[in-house]
């Protein structure tokens, strides 16, 4: 049993932190295509932040 609490922290910070790059890769989209059309994507930022959100509370 010895290890397993070190090695799950381990693996959710590496969650967290890939979860964090495709975030990131998806803002930059997200902000090509707001240029593209603003009105639209309102709901998908929300969501963005609200994803955004979630990581920092992860950590």
């Amino acid at each position: 049993m010895e290890g397993t609490v070190e090695q799950e922290g381990h693996d959710a910070k590496q969650d967290c932190s890939m979860a964090k790059r495709l975030l990131s890769a998806r803002q930059q989209h997200m902000q090509h295509l707001v240029k593209q059309k603003k009105g639209a994507l309102r709901p998908f930022l929300v969501e963005a932040n609200r994803v955004k959100r979630l990581a920092v509370m992860m950590q």
